[in-house]
């Protein structure tokens, strides 16, 4: 179920003649407390329009900035399948459709923040002192998704850089987050309990951005 803020985003797309089918939603715990945030991925209509241009895009942005909300878009991608259906049944969007994801920004910002204090507690490490060839991939992984995402947030203020930010966004989600989100290998390398803590949400908060990001190449049954 989606969080308040994006339903908020939703009605708020009505209002100006879109429609948004929502395939997917990812449910996430805020690190630094109050409501929880989500992340989805699903389809964007345009009612008005014989295909969603640049500028009505602009202002689907526009509404999800003002709600504390990034967009990201599929501009290349015309044919997709939901998460739960076989390969076989897919879903083509017409020319007045466009695959995107909503993302709160409260997912980026624990993201951020654990990885910095999971990023401290491995170079601390025993073994990446040791020069431990595993944990130093490791944390380069890490280092990684805080400068991708530092990145996307900084791009994220300019609606002329969507398309760009997106793909560079998919691009770091797949090439890099698929190691880590599998291995799942900080907790054991974390200092204490706390730091412990810290390693779930991170790794919770990259899967709420890589589940969405990546729904479209995803195998069935992997969520």
């Amino acid at each position: 179920m989606a969080t308040a803020k994006l339903n908020d985003v939703h009605q708020a797309l009505s209002s100006i003649g879109f429609d948004f089918e929502s395939y997917y939603v990812r449910p996430f715990k805020n690190f630094h407390g109050g409501l929880d945030d989500s992340s989805e991925y699903g389809v964007l209509r345009d009612l008005r329009n014989p295909e969603v241009t640049k500028e009505r895009l602009a202002e689907v942005f526009l509404i999800a900035e003002k709600r504390q909300t990034y967009l990201v878009v599929f501009p290349d991608v015309r044919e997709i399948r939901k998460i739960w259906q076989s390969k076989s049944s897919s879903v083509k969007a017409a020319s007045n459709e466009m695959f995107i994801c909503f993302i709160q920004r409260g997912v980026f910002e624990t993201a951020l923040d654990t990885a910095a204090l999971v990023r401290g507690s491995i170079n601390r490490n025993f073994l990446y002192l040791q020069e431990d060839e595993e944990v130093l991939k490791l944390e380069q992984i890490v280092t990684g998704i805080g400068e991708k995402l530092s990145a996307f947030q900084k791009r994220a203020l300019d609606s002329d850089l969507l398309e760009v930010n997106s793909v560079k966004l998919l691009s770091g989600v797949e090439k890099e987050w698929k190691t880590l989100l599998l291995s799942k290998p900080f907790e054991i390398l974390m200092e204490d309990s706390a730091h412990e803590y810290y390693a779930k949400m991170m790794c919770g908060a990259a899967y709420c951005i890589w589940t969405v990001c990546t729904a479209v190449r995803m195998e069935p049954g992997i969520v």
